[in-house]
């Protein structure tokens, strides 16, 4: 179901980057608040040193300039665009499932590249997790063949209601010229 295909069709990948625009701007404030609640006094005077040592030899530091270019283009900027466009492209049950999932997923990837072991607890919790978003899928699904079944149908009743009330207007109209007659 695309709810908003015809604002997206319009103006789509500007609007994406538009909202992770704004979306990394408030990351960064926060961010740098965050350092100020919790790095004590001298936390913006280390973070300072850190940016202008990567700055002056940025060539003697290439891993932390690699690490961090990768975290806040790719994994941060680059997701957040792709996010924004596609939630503009599907139904809000969609975008709640997929939400809903994202801890799945993070346990996944720890599992199949960090060789992370998962808990009885946590395939059991990953186990509900699915099927919760299962049941919710063929509700929606269920709720959707219902809405369309229906929506049909009253669309025709309404067309019939419709062309019943135009014949009965017609024969009024016509007895009330047969009356005036």
């Amino acid at each position: 179901m695309h709810r908003h295909s015809a604002v997206s069709a319009d103006l789509g990948l500007p609007v994406a980057i538009a909202v992770t625009f704004w979306e990394m701007v408030a990351i960064s404030i926060i961010s740098i608040g965050w350092v100020g609640v919790t790095g004590g006094s001298d936390a913006f005077a280390r973070l300072g040193g850190t940016v202008s040592m990567l700055v002056s030899d940025p060539f003697a530091h290439t891993p932390v300039i690699g690490a961090l270019v990768w975290t806040g283009v790719v994994t941060t900027a680059a997701c957040c665009v792709l996010e924004a466009a596609v939630l503009g492209e599907i139904s809000s049950a969609d975008a709640t499932v997929i939400f809903a999932t994202e801890p799945l997923w993070a346990v996944l990837w720890s599992f199949v590249l960090l060789g992370e072991t998962l808990s009885p607890s946590c395939l059991l919790g990953g186990a509900l997790m699915v099927s919760a978003c299962l049941v919710s899928g063929s509700e929606q699904s269920t709720a959707n063949q219902l809405e369309d079944a229906h929506g049909s149908d009253a669309l025709l009743a309404t067309q019939r209601d419709a062309s019943e009330q135009a014949k009965v207007e017609t024969q009024q109209h016509s007895a009330d010229q047969d009356v005036r007659r």
